[in-house]
């Protein structure tokens, strides 16, 4: 079940919202190319890779990832490098059916922390993030895994924000995203 955010509704239906969803953000924005939009949610992850496009659904999502993957806080370096193994796994399945021609999009309250993080600052919609900032997001969590306290790197210490890291990460890196547009869901003007 897609818990896709529309104006506070929680859509049950995840090919219904993600199209709904992909129609309002490309309204709200005044976006009149076709875009990408990615949606990491719970239990899925669900892609529209254009407005008359196929809802695309991978068997992943970040309480699914973290549930089966992370058993520590923060996870070990060998429960990252089996998490990876299925995300990239489970991407590279879908690459063939994604324009990757249209710029990408994520609309979830939830990943304004994880934006914030990358020390990107915000525009007057969000946040446009470069992959190397992502990548580097991900290279100071691997210090985190590897001892170094999450404070020194202003990261949080949640395997949920861990697995949206994670999923966004290897999305972007296996299909060739160069940047991704995070829109800030949190003023009330917001999608």
């Amino acid at each position: 079940m897609s818990r896709t955010i529309i104006e506070g509704e929680i859509m049950t239906n995840p090919t219904e919202g993600a199209h709904r969803a992909y129609r309002q953000l490309c309204e709200t924005l005044g976006l009149t190319l076709p875009i990408t939009f990615l949606d990491i949610a719970a239990e899925q992850t669900v892609v529209v890779a254009s407005p008359d496009a196929d809802v695309l659904r991978l068997a992943l999502g970040y309480e699914k990832t973290s549930a089966t993957f992370f058993h520590h806080l923060p996870p070990t370096p060998d429960d990252m490098e089996r998490a990876i193994m299925t995300v990239e796994d489970e991407v590279t399945r879908i690459r063939h059916q994604v324009d990757t021609q249209y710029p990408l999009y994520l609309c979830d309250p939830a990943l304004t922390s994880l934006a914030e993080t990358t020390g990107v600052p915000a525009n007057a919609h969000g946040w446009h993030i470069e992959q190397e900032d992502i990548e580097r997001l991900f290279k100071r969590f691997e210090q985190v895994m590897l001892g170094r306290p999450a404070s020194w790197e202003a990261i949080p210490l949640d395997n949920a924000f861990t697995a949206r890291l994670l999923i966004l990460r290897e999305f972007m890196h296996h299909l060739g995203y160069m940047s991704v547009f995070i829109v800030n869901t949190s003023d009330s003007e917001s999608p």
